[in-house]
């Protein structure tokens, strides 16, 4: 009995959700300079490809299922592939019935109980590969392949696969995920809410992308990327880059021109470019193998996060407060402010400035003709590899000690109020009751030392190896 039961449930759903189908089939003759545009298929998988012929070839596989029988019927019986043309352009558009069917009305309110309804449309449509061609297919899948006019495909929610294209002009995709690749153009690119994966473009390209996951590995020019809260991973950009994405995870790597990024909240990682500027608020920031450029001033201007830079070449300013700084190989200016925190340095060469107020400042193998630093409430500690020209320290509430190569030449200064006085250098020492003063000269340079601390001691020491500058 319940063999026969579900036998004859089977029978009767079959029978509400038998299919009807119709296949679609039509060449359009098209001229040398027609735009071709397809429009108003949704939910359909289409294949564009190039051929040699002039005209359009188009073959659709239309299939509705619906708990309508008589909807069936009638979707399939208006479906049609209507043609309209001018000089300029080749229009064909997918028609299909306005009907929704199913259900019933009460007081103009659509009424659609346990309402069944799937259509597929599967297809190829072949164009003369010279021609511009575009397209607004929406929900669907879209594989376009090897055209070589200008391709612009406007779009929603697709599945969209672009390959072996030099002229892309335009794409929208929102809510779709999006693969490029070994194509080329002027091409600007918005989508929402996606993957977004582009290899080998050669041309401009322009990305709009929030709440988007962003993959670009290969632009032969320049590339600016918009985005918000995504990671974005972008390697192999011959030009500069642009880069404005909050919220976002940043990973740059071998970028040919300068990388100009914003970023809030996230981690920003560069590896391997010829300049860069960072504004990235609450963000932590890591740059490695950057070229920089000698009338160029790279600027990273932070709030709170870690900063870590390593094999620089350039000048560098810095505004970067509450965030903890490590900076390793640099050859450049050293220009910065910082505020509750801990400076670490080694192996720089260049002039350093510093203006922090709350950070110790540590740098190891400086080499630098002139150190400007004023600090408050923690110490300063240098290790200088070569003999500076000019060397101006203000330490408030913290103490400064120096070790630094012979050969130094000019006029020194120290003083402290409530602290000590420590040097080799050749200077005579004054007391007066919690201060000290040591003043002197030493060879015949230009050159000035003055160090100036309060409630820190003073330690200045001249080694007997005269430095290589």
């Amino acid at each position: 009995m319940k063999k026969a039961l579900l036998v004859l449930l089977l029978l009767t759903y079959s029978g509400i959700f038998a299919e009807q189908s119709k296949t679609l089939e039509r060449s359009f003759n098209v001229k040398s300079g027609q735009k071709i545009i397809i429009e108003d298929l949704s939910g359909a998988k289409l294949i564009v490809k190039p051929w040699e012929k002039n005209e359009v070839y188009v073959k659709l596989r239309v299939k509705m299922s619906s708990s309508d029988n008589d909807f069936e019927k009638e979707y399939i019986r208006s479906v049609s592939l209507k043609e309209s043309s001018d000089n300029t352009e080749l229009r064909i558009t997918y028609d299909e019935t306005k009907e929704k069917g199913g259900g019933w009305s009460f007081l103009g309110i659509d009424l659609r109980i346990n309402y069944y309804q799937k259509k597929e449309i599967t297809g190829e449509i072949y164009i003369p590969e010279k021609n511009d061609f575009q397209t607004n297919a929406r929900y669907g899948e879209l594989n376009v392949y090897d055209l070589k006019g200008e391709v612009e495909l406007y779009g929603r929610s697709n599945k969209l696969t672009v390959k072996n294209s030099p002229q892309l002009r335009a794409i929208d995709n929102d809510y779709g995920d999006t693969y490029i690749e070994a194509c080329g153009g002027r091409l600007l690119l918005r989508n929402r809410s996606n993957k977004t994966n582009i290899k080998t473009f050669n041309g401009l390209l322009k990305v709009e992308a929030d709440y988007s996951n962003i993959n670009i590995d290969g632009v032969s020019s320049n590339l600016i990327v918009d985005s918000r809260s995504g990671d974005n991973v972008i390697s192999n950009v011959k030009g500069d880059l642009k880069i404005n994405s909050h919220y976002s995870n940043i990973t740059l790597d071998n970028i040919g021109g300068f990388a100009d990024v914003v970023g809030r909240s996230g981690n920003i990682d560069i590896n391997k470019a010829a300049g860069v500027n960072v504004n990235g608020e609450y963000c932590n920031i890591k740059l490695k193998s950057i070229s920089g450029k000698p009338d160029r001033t790279m600027k990273i201007i932070s709030k709170s996060g870690r900063l870590d830079i390593e094999d620089l070449t350039g000048n560098l300013y810095i505004d970067n407060p509450y965030s903890e700084m490590d900076f390793r190989q640099i050859k450049g200016n050293i220009d910065l402010k910082g505020r509750s925190s801990t400076i670490r340095g080694n192996n720089i060469t260049g002039n350093w400035k510093s203006n922090t107020e709350y950070m110790t400042v540590k740098v190891r193998d400086l080499s630098a003709k002139s150190i400007d630093i004023t600090n408050r409430s923690n110490p300063v500690v240098l290790d200088l590899s070569t003999t500076p020209a000019d060397v101006n320290i203000v330490n408030e509430y913290g103490g400064v000690k120096i070790d630094m190569p012979g050969g130094y030449s000019g006029e020194i200064d120290l003083s402290v109020q409530y602290g000590e006085i420590e040097t080799n250098l050749p200077v005579k020492h004054k007391n007066l009751g919690n201060s000290a003063y040591a003043v002197g000269r030493e060879g015949n340079g230009q050159g000035k030392i003055n160090i100036e601390t309060r409630s820190g001691n003073i330690e200045v020491f001249e080694s007997s190896q005269t430095s290589k500058n």
